[in-house]
């Protein structure tokens, strides 16, 4: 069974504003659009996830919430975690491994530097990914738990 990886950073957020945490930004008019938009383009990619994996910081969450809305994925398939907030590509790593067996197309968002990271390290170039842009992968095994080992970049997607 082949399963679908797909990298995406959260959408446009405001600028931190004074004595705001980081962790609560929010995203902008252009970074809710942006979120959107990654919806309809995995809807046209056909790679609707049916569980999405996330940083609990707000920006991250209202991306997931606003794509999975436009891709028509329900709000209870979103997973937000407080490790994955300021998580290195090699926790994001472990997360993935641990996805459902029954999950066959999952979707992670989260932050910079880490997932261009993990972005580069899985498609073995450089990759630098913009607010909302995504990559996605085909898993060519059956499990999770070896995902970074047996994978191929399917489609590299900058939305703006």
């Amino acid at each position: 069974m082949h399963r679908r990886l797909i990298i995406i950073r959260h959408a446009q957020t405001a600028d931190k504003q004074a004595g705001q945490r980081d962790y609560d930004r929010i995203l902008t008019q252009e970074g809710t659009l942006q979120s959107r938009k990654t919806g309809q383009q995995l809807v046209l990619n056909k790679s609707t996830p049916e569980f999405i994996l996330c940083s609990s910081a707000v920006r991250a969450v209202n991306t997931a919430r606003l794509l999975a809305e436009t891709s028509g994925v329900s709000p209870s398939l979103i997973r937000p975690e407080d490790e994955l907030y300021e998580a290195d590509a090699g926790t994001w790593t472990q997360f993935i491994r641990q996805l459902p067996p029954r999950v066959t197309t999952a979707a992670c968002v989260g932050h910079n530097p880490a997932l261009s990271l993990l972005a580069s390290r899985l498609s073995q170039r450089k990759l630098d990914l913009a607010p909302a842009a995504f990559v996605i992968y085909r898993v060519n095994e059956g499990s999770w738990k070896e995902f970074d080992s047996v994978i191929e970049e399917l489609s590299t997607q900058a939305t703006s």
